[in-house]
């Protein structure tokens, strides 16, 4: 026999698995959105005024920009302090104007670093400089000094490295794929030990089109100029000054 209040009571027990179940997705979902939050770096990272090396100074975390950033005289536009930071540039660009002395992006000593989606122009310093295990992706990089200098086990991948007025448009160890390095003072691509070096065009660079060690392969790459390759081992796929050949 059915107790006469059980039609009443299961209801209220759906209702109250129902309120559990919404309250642990509404919970799940604040956590990953305050996870996955990045700060505005205008706002966030400010350096003290008296410190003159970089308009910006970062710490770990996950920084975007909102509006470009205009660099004069020697300091750096963001300086990393930290290990694991990224920054998404959102397609805004950092200016060096009337040929400024800094770097657009310093942190050599820093491993785990990201930098993405960006221009930086006139810094005659450097492009972008990180540390070890870092990542530097679809940054246009133009009429600076060295365009992307890494460390080991970094991937540089989707650049455009430009009329360097210093230096290598590309010096990484790790993973350098489908970038563009053209017209730069040193050479177009200089990989580290244990490289892959894939899909690059490296053009009219002063120096070698791609320098590598004996431990790098190279494959399907589209080199030109004076000295096309230097050191590795060619993967297939090259074209050298328009030959299938590569020296």
């Amino acid at each position: 026999m059915h107790h006469p209040d059980a039609r009443r009571r299961a209801p209220s027990r759906r209702a109250g698995v129902l309120t559990i179940v919404a309250m642990a997705a509404t919970i799940a979902i604040s956590a990953a959105a305050v996870w996955a939050q990045a700060l505005p770096i205008e706002e966030t990272a400010k350096t003290q005024a008296t410190n003159a090396a970089a308009v910006y100074s970062l710490k770990s975390g996950s920084y975007y920009l909102s509006r470009n950033i205009l660099v004069k005289g020697a300091k750096n536009a963001i300086n990393v302090t930290s290990p694991n930071v990224s920054i998404d540039f959102h397609g805004y660009s950092i200016i060096g104007k009337s040929l400024a002395a800094g770097v657009g992006v310093y942190g050599p000593g820093q491993s785990g670093l990201t930098i993405q989606n960006g221009n930086i122009q006139g810094m005659v310093g450097g492009g972008v400089v990180v540390g070890p295990d870092s990542s530097v992706r679809s940054m246009h990089i133009t009429s600076s000094g060295p365009g992307i200098v890494g460390g080991s086990s970094c991937l540089i991948e989707d650049n455009t490295v430009t009329g360097s007025t210093s230096g290598d448009g590309i010096s990484a160890a790790g993973v350098i794929r489908s970038n563009v390095s053209d017209g730069n003072a040193g050479n177009g691509i200089t990989a580290g030990a244990n490289s892959s070096i894939m899909g690059n065009e490296a053009s009219g660079n002063s120096g070698v089109g791609i320098a590598m060690q004996s431990s790098d392969g190279f494959s399907n790459n589209v080199i030109n100029g004076g000295t096309t390759v230097s050191g590795g081992v060619d993967a297939g796929g090259n074209v050298c000054n328009g030959s299938a050949t590569c020296p």
